[in-house]
Parts: structure tokens; C-alpha cells; sequence
């Protein structure tokens, strides 16, 4: 039996909530991106449950290499990416990520509605963990950049974001554990 997330890439399931299929995914206008979270979990499988939704299937193992070996898995991967990250205003160029010229001329990044930083922790989180390290280094960059001159800084988000990857940076086996961070 094929992991769930590696089925929805591959186009064999929906989501549970909703009953999306990637393509669905791929076209949620701006309004429903901006507040709501369902769609996030599909899009960008990380290494542990959601504290908030832990029936979202978490990637290990087997089924991880298979999502970071398979060209189709992962060209859609790369997809969802782009077109999450359009909404944030971020545009990608192979692993480079940079500020659109829409996102220059504001004068704020992220909305304090619908968790905007969470999203953007667990983008960068599913990016190193599916095999795609170096964009999320590059994201990791661009986002501590741009909170800083453009956010609306939560709490704990700049130390979170410095150290999200740290865990993440040697082996991505079976052996990698997550770092649930604290402030220090």
C-alpha cells in the first residue's frame, strides 16, 4: 500500500478534508490561501503530526525516499511550492527564491490573519525534509529577510526561523528526528 501523500502527488487520492485533489490544490483562490490551513498539510508533508490536526499522514522511511527520488512527486512538489509561494509574493528560479516586484512595493509581507508564519515554517520544514534542502535554505534566508524588513514579528518567529532547519541540515533518513523549538 502506497503512503498517502505519495498517492495524492501522484494523483490517486484526494484529501480527506474537502476532497481536494492536487489540481484543486493548485488553483484555491488568494482568499482561501491567505485564511485557511487545510490545504497546507497536503501540499508540504513534514516529519510530525500538526499539533492542531494529527490525522494529516507525517512522511518516514520508505515512503520519504520514495516522495524524494520520484521525478513526477517531486516536479508537482515544486509546483505546489510555486504557486503557495506566489501568494506570499515569492517567485522561484531553479533553487533561488526572491521577492516579487509586487512584494517590493508593499510595505509588509505577511498578514497577521490565518497563521501566515506557521504556513511559511511549514513550507520551509517539508522543502528539507522531501528533498528539496537547498530551496529551503534559500526560503530560510529570503523569509528572515523579509520578516525583518517587512513583517509583523510574532513572538518567537525570528528565533524559530533561524534554528527550523537546524536538525534537518546532516541526515534525512530514517534517523532524523524533529526539534520541536522553544525560545531560548
Amino acid at each position: 500500500m502506497m503512503h498517502p501523500s505519495n498517492e495524492f502527488y501522484l494523483g490517486l487520492r484526494k484529501t480527506t478534508a474537502f476532497d481536494y485533489a492536487l489540481e484543486d490544490l493548485w488553483a484555491l483562490p488568494h482568499s482561501i490561501i491567505s485564511v485557511q490551513y487545510f490545504y497546507i498539510e497536503w501540499l508540504f508533508p513534514v516529519d510530525h503530526a500538526s499539533k492542531w490536526n494529527k490525522t494529516v499522514p507525517t512522511l518516514h522511511g520508505d515512503d520519504l525516499l520514495f516522495f524524494q527520488s520520484n521525478l513526477e512527486i517531486q516536479q508537482k512538489f515544486l509546483t505546489s511550492f510555486d504557486k503557495i509561494m506566489h501568494h506570499f509574493g515569492i517567485e522561484r528560479i531553479g533553487n533561488q527564491v526572491f521577492a516579487t516586484d509586487a512584494l517590493k512595493a508593499r510595505d509588509y509581507w505577511l498578514k497577521e490573519v490565518g497563521h501566515q508564519e506557521k504556513k511559511i515554517s511549514r513550507i520551509m520544514r517539508s522543502l528539507a525534509w522531501c528533498g528539496q534542502l537547498d530551496l529551503a535554505k534559500n526560503l530560510q534566508s529570503l523569509a528572515l529577510r523579509l520578516i525583518v524588513q517587512k513583517g509583523h514579528l510574532k513572538p518567537n518567529t525570528l528565533y524559530i526561523w533561524q534554528h527550523l532547519l537546524d536538525d534537518l541540515q546532516g541526515d534525512l533518513g530514517e534517523n532524523a528526528r524533529p526539534v520541536h523549538l522553544m525560545t531560548p
